[in-house]
């Protein structure tokens, strides 16, 4: 056991993408301690035969324990609810899911860090969307001449509605193409772009880009992580594991699979109790609904390190636009917190503090895009306008837009890019 708290403490002795103290995420580094812990012990217990003797009963408890545990969730899968699958090994969790919607083709294919649906396959949550033969959300594949490239992440591909930004723009008359995927990064725009638009010799003459903050942060930071480990797109997705399995995920036993990835998601669940807990519930002052936010809403969320990444996706993305003879606009989405401003009184030292990140994010965003010469449009006044008026979001407790919300936000873009 002590050879195996070696090999542990080796294992998860590497940089966090996103650190709390020193190079280390909390997870991390108490996973650290933990195994720095168990050295010692279990070091310590070679000179003492009542440890020697603890311990092999401790070890034929817990290895008893996991296989009975392995064999009843292999054996009857049902138990597990749809948060604890999502914990399984990437195969066994798609193979799963799929089956619960009755359906067991992958959801998912790509190829290094670029992902997409399976090309003709129906949505499992929305089945009245098809992936076109390229793995995006289109009725159509792009012919070699197109009005309007549209990509984005989660908002922008819409899975609750029935006709997103591309395919309003299609009724309009103008030809557009989505290559919108939900958790892509800027580097995955940009890497979407070049395979099915340039490389394809796609002619072209707008590409819009949408961008939410911090995600977008976030996400340039996990695909630089991973490109610079050689990882590719299954753990790009795949949630943080306290001990790095790669190669070997798809082959742990389940409950291994469940028990590395668990620290992680108690850490974050932590962390939102915390938030929540050190502000009440906001009551939003709209008239159509009943509705307040967590008081980890007036909570930032600043990632400066993120920012030098997401500039670089900005620029290589906007010069591959532009060597092409198209224009680039980038639109910015607000956050929930961002979109509530105008309905909540009080806690002005919050509402303050919110207010200076939005405008020193969006004057960044636009002198990126200027330094570019690249278009920049903040849909954030509509967005609150909008939202003070009617439900344009699937709940009030999400930001993602529902069709009332994809109708009012693509009039707004479709007057800039001009069509």
């Amino acid at each position: 056991m002590a050879i195996v708290s070696v090999v542990v403490l080796v294992s998860i002795w590497t940089p966090s993408s996103n650190p709390d103290i020193f190079i280390f995420s909390f997870t991390r580094l108490a996973g650290i301690i933990v195994g720095a812990a168990a050295f010692l012990y279990f070091a310590a217990s070679i000179f003492s035969r009542a440890l020697m003797k603890a311990n092999n009963i401790l070890v034929y408890f817990i290895v008893t324990t996991v296989l009975l545990h392995e064999i009843v969730i292999r054996s009857f899968p049902f138990v597990l609810n749809d948060a604890a699958i999502s914990l399984l090994p990437l195969k066994a969790y798609r193979e799963l899911a799929q089956k619960r919607e009755g359906n067991t083709s992958d959801m998912i294919e790509g190829k290094g860090l670029l992902y997409h649906w399976k090309p003709l396959q129906p949505s499992l949550t929305n089945p009245k969307i098809t992936a076109d033969e390229n793995g995006y959300r289109n009725d159509r594949a792009p012919g070699q001449q197109i009005d309007v490239v549209v990509m984005g992440g989660s908002v922008t591909l819409a899975m609750s509605v029935e006709q997103d930004w591309a395919t309003l723009f299609r009724n309009a008359g103008v030809s557009a193409y989505s290559l919108a995927m939900g958790s892509y990064s800027i580097f995955h725009h940009r890497d979407a772009y070049r395979k099915y638009i340039i490389e394809k010799g796609i002619a072209h003459s707008n590409v819009i880009v949408t961008l939410t903050l911090p995600n977008a942060l976030n996400k340039a930071i996990s695909y630089t992580h991973a490109k610079k480990a050689g990882k590719n797109w299954p753990t790009y997705l795949e949630p943080r594991q306290t001990i790095p399995m790669d190669g070997m995920g798809d082959y742990l036993p389940w409950t291994i699979a469940i028990l590395n990835k668990v620290p992680f998601l108690l850490v974050q669940e932590f962390r939102t109790i915390r938030r929540n807990a050190a502000f009440p519930s906001v009551d939003i002052n709209i008239d159509y609904a009943d509705y307040a936010m967590h008081g980890s809403g007036l909570i930032l969320t600043e990632v400066p390190s993120g920012w030098p990444l997401l500039e670089k996706g900005m620029k290589d993305l906007a010069a591959m636009v532009r060597k092409n003879g198209a224009k680039i606009l980038f639109v910015f989405y607000p956050s929930i917190s961002v979109r509530n401003l105008p309905y909540f009184d009080g806690y002005e030292e919050q509402k303050a503090a919110i207010k200076k990140n939005y405008r020193d994010t969006v004057s960044r965003l636009e002198k990126i895009a200027a330094s570019q010469g690249a278009g920049f449009f903040d849909l954030t006044p509509s967005v609150q306008k909008a939202f003070g008026r009617e439900l344009i979001n699937t709940t009030p407790y999400d930001y993602h837009l529902n069709q009332r919300g994809v109708e009012i936000t693509f009039e707004k873009i479709r007057s800039v890019v001009g069509f």
